[in-house]
């Protein structure tokens, strides 16, 4: 009745062949050998688990069954497979084609969806086991090269409504989707050659690649963006509803955010800067170093960014605002670290200052190598395990932010939460390293603290003790046998004589105001 190659496909095996597909964001499906209809009717009973808005197209080029298929309601939208040629796209091929000729329609196939979608589809095992033709030789390339997946099945169609032995090959074969844009491409190339041109410094193309990188990845967008809104504005009196009517509607639409009858061009540009303003914040090379009060800030006036270009100069000026405003907020930070470990809520930490007859007052402290602090949340309350993400917010994270600015470097997140992971990770909260300390962690929910850097403790308390006016006015300007007996007395009760006149020796380290800052996206000096 039908022609020798007509196989049509059973239900066990069209279950299988279907168990093969991903149906995630399959919208469109071709079956390019449809028979009678019976794998398109097995796909249409299955579409209501899946997605049943899906449009199927078919293709036949028996005139009797497609006779069958147009009663079916799925009428064919070509005849010849092989000589088929559509702009359509389709996220899904599902074919049993002809034994006889079944390379060349998988091969074309593939070709469907070269920029991305799956091929499923029922060979004869032979083609696959012995290929002696250059078009099999070529499916056989093909297929490892998409890493296609085949399966031998014996039998299939042995039960089938026209049966047969021949041992077939279950072959799927995924393309991932990789949108190509010419404009992108030209612009991309375009950008290289200006780039090729700039006079860089080198400690530019170091410090600065972030920078350089995301400013180049914003004009490419915007220009791309630009150059599609032109190529729209000239395609929208071609492409209407209608050729005759007074005000025809639009096929297609062009919208930014949802507008669509603003300045398009604008409303792009003010959307890729704050796009990309966002992301300058987000980044680690700023938000690394941002103190709470810093970040509350700067989040609430990064709306009216978009207001300003993003560029190189525009991001260099605000990473040296940043970093002048860090200044004051990073010596706050200090005052209220010396301050937290005086808050003596128990016994076990009193034993974290040493207290001494200051300046006009009997009250002054200075902060011992070893402290221990109060640590809630380090462990779940549920499993008593360690947490890195409640160890997080513990007062090592304050003690690397502020000890790194003591130090003149830029506080690295990154080896901090490393270091909280892997404690983690062995459930070992003993001796835990990081750059300027080392902690141990205790269920009761303690923190015990070994500053590792003496000279940057000394640091941190002589600023501690100067922002509380505990110190004499020229201490550390004045040679120790300069000084007053009441100033000597409070040298002798912070530091000692041997140790002030190393104060002395280098004030400008100890005690000098701190008038710069490492800048904000910019690596620390080997």
């Amino acid at each position: 009745m039908f022609g020798d190659d007509f196989y049509p496909t059973p239900p066990e095996l069209t279950d299988k062949v279907l168990s093969c597909v991903r149906w995630d964001g399959v919208t469109s499906i071709l079956e390019p050998s449809a028979g009678r209809g019976d794998l398109v009717e097995r796909i249409v009973a299955k579409l209501p688990y899946h997605r049943s808005n899906t449009a199927i197209d078919t293709i036949e080029i028996d005139p009797e069954l497609s006779q069958v298929l147009d009663s079916k309601g799925h009428r064919p939208i070509a005849s010849d497979f092989l000589d088929f040629q559509s702009f359509r796209r389709y996220d899904l091929v599902i074919m049993n084609p002809p034994f006889s000729s079944g390379e060349k329609h998988l091969l074309k196939a593939i070709d469907l969806v070269r920029d991305g979608g799956q091929v499923v589809c029922i060979l004869n095992a032979e083609t696959i086991r012995k290929p002696y033709t250059r078009s099999r030789q070529e499916l056989i390339n093909m297929l490892e090269t998409l890493n296609a997946s085949i399966e031998y099945i014996e039998g299939a169609f042995t039960d089938a409504v026209r049966k047969t032995g021949v041992e077939i090959a279950l072959i799927s074969v995924k393309v991932d989707r990789k949108p190509n844009s010419s404009i992108l491409q030209n612009l991309a190339e375009a950008e290289k050659l200006e780039e090729v041109a700039e006079d860089r410094t080198a400690s530019e193309i170091v410090d600065g690649d972030y920078i350089y990188g995301a400013v180049r990845r914003y004009n490419i967008e915007v220009k791309a963006g630009l150059k599609l809104i032109d190529e729209y504005n000239a395609l929208r009196p071609v492409l209407t509803r209608g050729f005759n009517e007074k005000y025809p509607s639009e096929i297609l639409e062009l919208s930014i955010n949802g507008d669509k009858y603003g300045d398009l061009r604008n409303l792009l540009v003010d959307s890729l800067r704050m796009k990309y303003w966002k992301e300058l914040f987000q980044s680690n090379g700023f938000s690394k170093m941002f103190t709470k009060a810093t970040a509350d800030r700067y989040q609430k006036e990064v709306g009216n960014l978009g207001r300003y270009e993003f560029t190189v100069s525009n991001i260099k000026q605000l990473q040296i605002e940043l970093s002048q405003s860090m200044l004051s907020t990073l010596d706050d930070a200090i005052v209220s670290l010396f301050d937290n470990f005086t808050n003596q809520y128990y016994d076990e930490q009193s034993n974290s200052v040493h207290y001494y007859n200051g300046w006009k007052t009997n009250k002054a402290y200075v902060v011992n190598r070893k402290v221990i602090d109060r640590c809630y949340g380090a462990f779940d309350s549920w499993d008593k395990k360690f947490s890195s993400y409640g160890a997080d917010n513990a007062v090592v994270v304050d003690i690397e932010k502020v000890f790194a600015y003591l130090d003149g470097k830029v506080y690295d997140p990154v080896s901090v939460s490393e270091a909280l992971k892997r404690a983690q990770d062995t459930q070992n909260t003993r001796n835990i390293e990081f750059t300027y300390c080392a902690a141990t962690f205790y269920k009761k929910g303690t923190v015990h603290i070994n500053f590792k850097d003496e000279r940057l403790l000394k640091k941190f308390n002589l600023i501690g003790s100067q922002s509380k006016g505990w110190l004499p006015p020229r201490y550390g300007k004045a040679s120790y046998d300069d000084l007053t007996e009441g100033e000597r007395s409070v040298v002798d009760e912070v530091e000692g004589r041997e140790s002030y006149e190393e104060t002395v020796a280098q004030f400008d380290f100890y005690l000098a105001p701190r008038t710069d800052l490492p800048l904000l996206g910019a690596s620390n000096a080997a």
